[in-house]
């Protein structure tokens, strides 16, 4: 496929991935974002691919993620 059919896919896999560590009541951080990103990318053979900064900001805006810091433990 294009490069935008690729970079499609990769946020479509990270997202399904992030879905599943929530389900698991894991925490996502930014690094994780960016290394599954990388996984996929390198998986479909996407060259200059660096999953900055600026690329994860704009996959959280698009998908209305958040972060967040935990100030208080609640069991």
């Amino acid at each position: 496929g294009t490069k935008t059919q690729k970079l499609q896919r990769v946020d479509d896999f990270v997202y399904k991935e992030f879905n599943r560590a929530r389900e698991c009541c894991l925490p996502i951080h930014d690094s994780d974002l960016r290394r599954l990103a990388l996984k996929k990318a390198h998986g479909l053979n996407i060259v200059g691919f660096t999953a900055s900064h600026h690329w994860i900001l704009n996959f959280k805006r698009r998908h209305h993620i958040s972060s967040r810091k935990v100030t208080k433990l609640v069991t």
